[in-house]
């Protein structure tokens, strides 16, 4: 569900709250109950979800919407990487209490702020749920994926990336490689609508089985 809807951020991480995820047995006819429990209130949803709708909308304002899919893309990646800044501290592990739970790791923290109030700072899975969202916006099919990736498996780490559906096939795309690669210096594509026999050179999904995206 927080995966689908990357707009539910206050479900995925906060200070406020903590979700709780329990899955009985198997139900007739081949249904689970799963039931989500908020350990507190999420005194600030109001606030943080008006500031969200407003970047999200500010954001798309000059996005070309008529384009073609591959277009509108092109147009978000790049959007996206000229605004945001990779979150160090919390990629690094350097945010103590943070437990995954800064909003860095949220849509939010990337077309907003983190949870320090950083503007437009987010870590990978911050930038994979705002390209999420930016793109269903647009009508376009996205998809967050978890994994792992690295240039070799000792220095390989958790990671999130996006498969995004153009014109009947899969691609995967990873706006954080490319915003890291494009620091200081042009926008950069190594990252940009790729098959899963470059991507899978250094990312590997562990979380969700992935449609073969054999385009490149």
């Amino acid at each position: 569900l927080r995966l689908d809807h990357p707009e539910l951020f206050w479900l995925y991480a906060g200070q406020e709250a903590e979700m709780v995820y329990l899955s009985e047995a198997v139900n007739y006819g081949g249904f689970y109950f799963v039931y989500i429990k908020m350990a507190e209130p999420f005194t600030n949803y109001e606030p943080q979800m008006n500031a969200f709708n407003a970047a999200a909308a500010s954001f798309l304002a000059d996005i070309n919407q008529d384009a073609s899919d591959y277009e509108i893309v092109r147009q978000i990646h790049d959007k996206l990487i000229d605004l945001v800044n990779y979150n160090d501290p919390v990629g690094d592990g350097e945010v103590e209490w943070d437990r995954g739970q800064d909003l860095a790791h949220t849509a939010y923290g990337c077309l907003v702020a983190d949870s320090r109030g950083n503007p437009n700072y987010a870590v990978c899975d911050g930038y994979t749920l705002a390209m999420e969202y930016l793109l269903q916006q647009c009508g376009i099919e996205a998809a967050f994926i978890g994994g792992m990736a690295g240039s070799s498996q000792a220095d390989a780490g958790g990671h999130a990336w996006n498969i995004v559906k153009i014109g009947g096939a899969y691609y995967h795309l990873d706006a954080t490689f490319d915003n890291t690669l494009s620091h200081m210096g042009p926008i950069r594509y190594d990252y940009f609508n790729l098959d899963d026999g470059k991507v899978f050179r250094d990312h590997e999904p562990v979380i969700w089985k992935v449609p073969d995206c054999t385009v490149s």
